[in-house]
């Protein structure tokens, strides 16, 4: 179900007709949470009935409600709905007695309100009037019929004969019903000037639309907690067998270029922009594009705590394996190069002892034939000299050595190329030519003395890099 923005609008309009001193500001803050975010349960009741007059100014203080349906107000031309003045009957007579209470049903064409008033209202815009009291004084509360009597009043006097009136809104009980006590005789006249409609039931959903132009946003929620955990906006799938491709929050942009974003996350410091998690096998961020885009893109470092699986091939401008370093582990690290190569090299190497003839077999592992081709030798001979040679080349997963003495030690090396099916299927391309987007364009540009404009992934999304930390600075530098 759509919730046109206007709505909204005449909701808050007609609530600056209402709010129009410090005193009800809490009442304005209830409102607008009432209406963005959901009825209230007859339990909330006294919630949303601001005393007539408070005893004295005091600081606005948040107000926190369990609130489950979005509501939007709709209001109209005032009509009396009870006045028990009148003769005896369901919204007249006779006069509330002391102590007592009275039930009204917000029924179509109850008094004199339209006949058109919907079944889903959840809560009422009332003028209360009450007239012609009796004894010194008393107080008069509204509240939701089969709740509990609330602690708060909405009107109070203290003179017989009085006549007082105050505009409330007060939640009706699921029927549509509401309650008046009095705890001295009066007569009542309640005008109904407007009412909250509940827009969702049961597999419906609200969906608000709108343009609110640049850097607004249509629905925005700010927390100024400094609790742990604590949330601005929180999204949750209740079931604990949801359905495939739910989300407890999700969101998406309908833009067809480069620009802007799905879900945009960051930090002011040096915390977490993003944060996912999963449970036991599942995925703490998931990420999917077509093969001409990137799944997931990062401008800076990245740093894995765990194992990284690459299914695809991994393009990088160097590599090292980094560990502790052995001789002193906890004040150095340890790094080396990977060994580069054109190919899909894959090296082997070992030892091995001669026999009595100066010869030795070598056996490889059982896959080596199905995984390598092109085989490049190299003996070397440990301890003394000698004339060796690959006696016999790989057959049958077995290489065969000779030419030194008996019980001389070898040091071998057998490398081979990649021909299994994934490798003969991607084939690495040695030298390309950069798509035409990324000509004039450099993988590093500092390395070349360029400015970071002229880097490849400023050429791609330079709206993300004109917005990062170090970057900036450099884009600023050669701007000057």
């Amino acid at each position: 179900m759509y919730v046109p923005i206007n709505s909204i609008a005449k909701s808050l309009i007609r609530l600056s007709t209402l709010i129009h001193s410090g005193k009800r500001l809490a009442l304005a803050a209830l409102l607008c949470g009432m209406l963005l975010m959901g009825d209230v349960s007859a339990q909330e009741a006294q919630a949303i009935q601001p005393p007539q007059e408070p005893a004295a100014e005091s600081e606005p203080k948040a107000v926190t409600m369990s609130i489950g349906n979005p509501l939007v107000y709709q209001a109209f031309q005032p009509c009396r709905m009870v006045d028990t003045r009148n003769a005896v009957d369901p919204f007249g007579g006779p006069k509330l007695v002391a102590g007592g209470t009275r039930a009204f049903d917000l029924v179509p064409g109850a008094g004199s309100c339209p006949s058109d008033i919907p079944v889903r209202v959840r809560a009422i815009v009332i003028n209360v009037t009450i007239t012609e009291t009796e004894g010194s004084g008393g107080f008069l509360t509204i509240y939701p019929t089969g709740g509990a009597l609330p602690n708060a009043s909405v009107i109070n006097w203290d003179k017989p004969s009085a006549t007082v009136a105050n505009e409330i809104i007060v939640p009706v009980s699921a029927v549509g019903s509401i309650s008046v006590f009095s705890s001295a005789g009066t007569h009542v006249i309640l005008d109904v000037s407007g009412y909250f409609l509940s827009t969702l039931e049961n597999g419906d959903s609200l969906t608000l639309f709108g343009n609110v132009g640049t850097n607004n946003a249509l629905v925005a929620a700010y927390n100024t907690s400094v609790a742990a955990s604590a949330s601005a906006v929180i999204g949750e799938i209740a079931s604990t067998a949801p359905g495939s491709s739910s989300a407890g929050v999700r969101g998406s942009n309908a833009g067809t270029g480069n620009l802007g974003y799905g879900v945009y996350g960051t930090h002011a410091g040096a915390g977490t922009g993003v944060f996912g998690s999963a449970g036991e096998g599942g995925e703490g961020v998931l990420g999917f594009a077509p093969p001409s885009g990137a799944a997931g893109r990062f401008f800076g470092n990245v740093t894995v705590s765990g194992n990284m699986s690459v299914s695809g091939t991994l393009t990088k401008g160097s590599g090292t394996f980094r560990i502790d370093h052995p001789l002193d582990p906890t004040n150095k690290y340890l790094s080396h190069s990977f060994v580069e190569s054109p190919d899909m090299m894959n090296i082997y190497n070992g030892n091995v002892t001669l026999d009595a003839k100066g010869r030795a077999v070598v056996t490889m592992p059982a896959y080596f034939d199905a995984l390598n081709r092109e085989f490049r030798y190299q003996l070397t001979a440990i301890g003394a000299p000698a004339n060796l040679y690959v006696a016999q080349e790989i057959t049958g997963n077995r290489f065969k050595i000779a030419g030194g003495k008996a019980g001389l030690k070898v040091s071998w090396m057998v490398t081979g190329i990649r021909h299994d099916a994934y490798a003969a299927a991607h084939p690495i391309k040695v030298e390309e030519a950069k798509p035409l987007k990324e000509r004039g364009t450099y993988l590093h540009p500092e390395a070349f003395g360029q400015p970071v404009e002229k880097g490849v992934e400023h050429a791609r999304r330079p709206e993300l890099l004109q917005g990062t930390g170090a970057t900036t600075k450099q884009v600023a530098a050669t701007k000057q």
